[in-house]
Formats: structure tokens, C-alpha cells, sequence
């Protein structure tokens, strides 16, 4: 498609006051308006003859396979002019799906260009199509030129920094607990082998049958017992769908228990999944093996976001059902004060009854800058109360879940894988499961 640009128009624009000079001086300059219209009429027929035409314009697309949620990657598009240099195009990428909008840019000769794509929820992303514009040699006519893409690009959690993360504790020490042959003396229930006693060890651990039988001093060195079941919960209720750092609470949560199932699944523990909102959506039953993995994550990009409200009774109740043996339970949910959270506390005492439960919370840092920031009129201060209001609500059922013996992490999105499996490892460390 042909059109004249905005110079086009102002030269246009600028004949109008042109031709009121016969009107006003002597009818002779008629012509002089005639011949300038003339004028502009043969520029713009020249600029469109000499403008590189849209069949001599090769471009390519290409698109990445899958998105992540959170992770930045980019659309490139390839420009090559046969026979001509490549012109200033001005590129639009038409976006939909979960990737509303568009991305617009303007580059000057360039042969590649590159347009971010940065999806903030799970689903599916479509880029429709490009559009690129460029004009002739003189700026008085411009040609667009459309491609449909119309490619259809899944958006998962984000797999890769949750592997990142993995690899980052698989050579911490306390990760180690339970994997290699080398245990920690007095450490975890099960028995592993007989050792000399060196200097520093437990004398505690000494077995005097077996010093009796070598006639010298042997101590009982124990691993940290494995093949634990641990139940993933995750919260998909209308609250967690609100974002924090423009990604919505539940996908924070995903994130951090796809990285908490890959941990556990590598130290041997036996992993499960329960995705609910009023009523339960996913389950998989704790069981071993990475090939559990592959599972959890797929059953992960399947829990969905939900406008109702979260049913504790009805989800809690399944839970306990479906689960018999003593596991560990984290819990992915928030509250916003603490009457939405009365119902929650009461079923999760009934969890703490039969199983050891993790509660992990998504803090907000923006409420904390809120009720930091210094009052500038009457409506600051009004949301400074409000937020240190939430606030103390929020602190007060955390001591409350404390004194239920509740395992808690009230952290924000960016220090939850860190805090998460510091706490995993410690239970199972300590063996607070079995």
C-alpha cells in the first residue's frame, strides 16, 4: 500500500494559503499555483517510481518455539533488497494472546531486526504479524508492506532458570545430605557405616560392641534418612493472580515449586502435586524419580487462573484423604488481611495434625514502600496507614501460624527459590517429616 507522509501534506497544506495570492494580488498568479501543484504532483510520481518496491524487499521471521514466563526472548526479523540498499523501514510487530499489544521500532538501514517478547503469564502468545514502512528518496511517499505470521507460540513456567537454580545448590554441602557416601556424624536417623573415631566426633555415636570386637575406638556414622513423601500445594484462587513485579503471584509459585520438585526428586524424596482453587483441579500422588518431573511440570502449565474464590474446606479435606502417610506439605497461598485468612488457619490446623506443613507466602515489597515513603498530601498518608495497616494484619497471622507450629516463609518473589530450598534442606536435615 502507497500513501503520501506527513511532508506530503504540509506541502499541501502550505499551497493552500498560496493559492488566496490571485484573489488577492492579480489573477496572472494563477499559474504560479497551478505550476507549483504541478510541481509537487511530479515529485510524488517520481518519489513512488524510484521508492523500492515491496516484492523487492525478502524478509524472514523467525520466532522462538516456546516461551517462558518472566524470561525475555525476541523475534527476529531479516531484511535483504535485491539490487538496492535497504532503506530506514519503520518496523510494527502485531501481537495477541497472552502478549496484547504491539512493538514498534525504527531503524536506519539495518539488516536484522530484533523485537523483545517478554510474556508475564502462562498460556498461549500470538504473533500475527509484521509490518514494515519505508518511504521513497525524497520523503513523499511511503509503502507498507504486511506479512501474517499468525504463529501460534506456547508460554510455559520458566524451566531454565529453575535448572539454573538447581545446579546452583547441587554442591552445597547441606544439599549433599543423604546423596554421597560421606554422611554427617550424628546427623539424620538411618545408619550408614562404622568409622575410627578422630578427634571432634560425637562421643555419643561410639558403638563399644564393635570398639570391643576391632579394639579400637569406632563410632556410628548415620546418613539423613530418604524416600520422604513431599506434597507440592498450590493456590490458583482469584488472590493469586494478582502480580507482584508484573508477574501474577501464582506463577512466582510455579516457578518455585517446579525448582523445589527438582531438588527433592534429586535427594530422593518421592514429590507430588495438588493444583486447587474451589475445588481441586490437579493431583499426582508423591512418587520417585526424575521422570516425575516431567509429569509435575506438565501438570504445572495446566493449573490455570481462576477468578473464584479458594475453598480450604473442600481442598483440605481431599488432601488429607487422598494422602495417608506423614509428609511434608508446602503450601503455595496468600491472604490480604486477617479475616480472609480466619478459614485458612482453620484448616491448615487440621493439616498439622497428621503432616508437617511449609506455609510459603508471597510478600509485596511495594506495601512496604508505601508506608515508607514520606507523606507528600492527605491521600499519601491515607495510603501509608492502610499499607503499615496490612501489614501489621499480615505479621500477626504469620506469629499465628508460628504458634500452631506451622513452618513458615513470608518472603518476596525474588529471594523464594533461595529461602525455599534452605528450608526444605533444613527439614530434611533434621528429619522433621518422619
Amino acid at each position: 500500500m502507497i500513501r503520501p507522509t506527513t511532508r506530503t501534506l504540509l506541502l499541501a497544506a502550505a499551497g493552500i494559503p498560496l493559492a488566496t495570492l490571485p484573489l488577492i494580488i492579480t489573477p496572472a498568479l494563477w499559474a504560479v499555483w497551478f505550476l507549483s501543484v504541478m510541481l509537487l504532483g511530479v515529485l510524488i510520481a517520481f518519489d513512488t517510481l524510484w521508492m523500492l518496491r515491496g516484492r523487492d524487499l525478502d524478509l524472514s521471521v523467525t520466532t522462538p518455539e516456546i516461551l517462558y514466563v518472566g524470561r525475555e526472548d525476541t523475534v527476529q526479523v531479516g531484511v535483504q533488497s535485491t539490487g538496492r540498499e535497504v532503506p530506514p523501514i519503520a518496523w510494527l510487530l502485531e501481537l495477541g494472546g497472552v502478549l496484547t499489544g504491539r512493538v514498534e521500532e525504527h531503524t536506519h538501514g539495518a539488516e536484522t531486526w530484533t523485537a523483545p517478547l517478554r510474556p508475564t503469564r502462562r498460556g498461549e502468545a500470538e504473533v500475527r504479524a509484521v509490518w514494515a514502512r519505508w518511504q521513497g528518496p525524497l520523503g513523499l511517499a511511503e509503502r507498507t508492506r504486511r506479512i501474517a505470521l499468525d504463529r501460534a507460540i506456547p508460554v510455559i513456567p520458566d524451566i531454565r532458570s529453575v535448572r539454573e537454580e538447581a545446579l546452583r545448590f547441587f554442591t552445597r554441602r547441606d544439599f549433599l545430605v543423604g546423596k554421597r557416601v560421606q554422611r554427617y556424624l550424628g546427623e539424620g536417623s538411618e545408619f550408614e557405616s562404622l568409622k575410627e573415631y578422630q578427634p571432634g566426633y560425637d562421643p555419643r555415636n561410639l558403638d563399644w560392641k564393635a570398639t570391643a570386637r576391632h579394639r579400637k575406638l569406632l563410632v556410628r556414622e548415620f546418613q539423613a534418612e530418604r524416600n520422604h513423601p513431599v506434597l507440592i500445594a498450590i493456590d490458583s484462587g482469584h488472590l493469586m493472580r494478582e502480580p507482584i513485579d508484573g508477574i501474577p503471584k501464582l506463577d512466582h509459585a510455579i516457578n518455585a515449586a517446579l525448582l523445589l520438585s527438582f531438588v527433592a526428586l534429586k535427594s530422593g524424596d518421592r514429590v507430588g502435586l495438588l493444583g486447587f482453587d474451589e475445588r481441586v483441579r490437579e493431583f499426582i500422588p508423591p512418587r520417585r524419580g526424575m521422570g516425575n518431573f516431567h509429569r509435575i511440570q506438565e501438570r504445572c502449565a495446566r493449573i490455570d487462573y481462576s477468578d473464584r474464590e479458594t475453598n480450604f474446606t473442600l481442598s483440605i479435606a481431599e488432601l488429607t484423604q487422598r494422602v495417608r502417610r506423614r509428609s511434608l506439605v508446602v503450601l503455595f497461598t496468600d491472604f490480604v488481611d486477617s479475616i480472609t485468612a480466619e478459614l485458612m488457619r482453620e484448616n491448615i490446623r487440621r493439616i498439622g495434625t497428621r503432616h508437617l506443613l511449609l506455609f510459603v507466602g508471597l510478600r509485596d515489597s511495594g506495601l512496604v514502600d508505601i508506608r515508607d515513603a514520606k507523606p507528600r498530601n492527605a491521600l499519601s498518608v491515607h495510603r501509608s496507614v492502610v499499607a503499615d495497616d496490612l501489614l501489621r494484619e499480615r505479621a500477626a497471622v504469620f506469629r499465628e501460624l508460628h504458634r500452631l507450629g506451622v513452618q513458615c516463609l513470608d518472603v518476596t518473589p525474588r529471594d523464594l527459590s533461595n529461602a525455599l530450598i534452605a528450608r526444605y534442606l533444613r527439614i530434611r536435615q533434621r528429619e522433621m517429616v518422619g
